[in-house]
């Protein structure tokens, strides 16, 4: 799914609430247009190592919740793992927790998010270039004033 980390493409760094719609869409999700965006040819797709974890589970927890199978589980969770080696994957290192530290007391942000959004801007700060794309209220509304992001119209305060 993610092209190749050599495309020279600008990353279009997803956190979980984008990854997970990738591979599991609930019927009449208002944000299906999200997987479009992310799916363009060409584009080079960036995550969190977090993002690994929480995809999994989420891929879990519908299945606790019967929402989908056991076997649409191994699928989905399959189908995730052989893609993740082309993501530009953007570890927890000791930066990124540390500023997910100074993000979290400065702005109304969970713990995970917080991180999520401080793996971003270590990457865009190492790269340059990029986008953050959340489809996360909370996060939105912070991200987008500190950070290049993927509008999302649904989320614009009128």
């Amino acid at each position: 799914m993610p092209s190749s980390r050599t495309s020279g493409a600008e990353p279009l760094f997803l956190d979980t609430s984008v990854l997970v719609r990738l591979y599991y869409l609930e019927p009449e999700d208002p944000f299906e247009w999200a997987v479009d965006l992310a799916q363009r040819p060409g584009t080079l797709l960036a995550a969190s190592h977090l993002a690994y974890v929480e995809t999994l589970a989420t891929f879990h927890a519908l299945r606790r919740g019967r929402a989908i199978t056991s076997r649409r589980q191994a699928s989905l969770s399959a189908a995730f793992r052989a893609d993740w080696p082309a993501f530009l994957r953007v570890p927890l290192s000791p930066p990124v927790v540390q500023l997910a530290g100074a993000l979290a007391e400065e702005h109304p942000l969970r713990g995970a998010d917080a991180l999520q959004l401080a793996s971003f801007a270590w990457l865009w700060e190492k790269e340059g270039k990029g986008r953050f794309f959340t489809l996360d209220r909370r996060l939105y509304l912070v991200a987008r004033d500190l950070v290049p992001t993927v509008p999302v119209p649904a989320f614009e305060e009128v």
